[in-house]
């Protein structure tokens, strides 16, 4: 039996693999290069409202796939459900939880980065 992590990864290659030819692939890729640091400061539950209300948009079809992506790869039948018990848990279950999805999360960001070729200029004054 695969460990949640080797789960996690397969789901997250599967998923960025897929998109690599949408028209909106460099913008899945960006989401997902930012969506771990977005959960450490905000949490799970902000992060991934955030995608839901952005997915809802004009021109949100790449954060609506990276939220139905993450919740398929966390085994949820959907986002929906997943946000449902983001909401509705208690704070160690939430925490379980948020962890989960950041450890996801990451395997999302790193098939990004490698797949989509998603390399952000450096900022002025940033590390060279």
């Amino acid at each position: 039996m695969p460990s949640r992590e080797r789960t996690w990864a397969k789901a997250a290659f599967d998923s960025v693999s897929q998109v690599k030819d949408r028209p909106w692939a460099e913008d899945y890729g960006r989401q997902a290069k930012h969506l771990p640091a977005l959960i450490q400061q905000c949490g799970a539950c902000q992060a991934l409202t955030f995608l839901q209300a952005k997915g809802a948009g004009e021109n949100g079809e790449a954060k609506k796939q990276l939220l139905e992506d993450v919740a398929a790869a966390l085994q949820f039948q959907s986002a929906d459900l997943l946000l449902r018990q983001a909401r509705e848990l208690e704070t160690t279950g939430y925490h379980l939880l948020s962890r989960n999805v950041l450890r996801c999360a990451q395997w999302f960001k790193r098939y990004a980065e490698a797949l989509l070729k998603i390399d952000e200029p450096e900022e002025e004054g940033g590390p060279a």
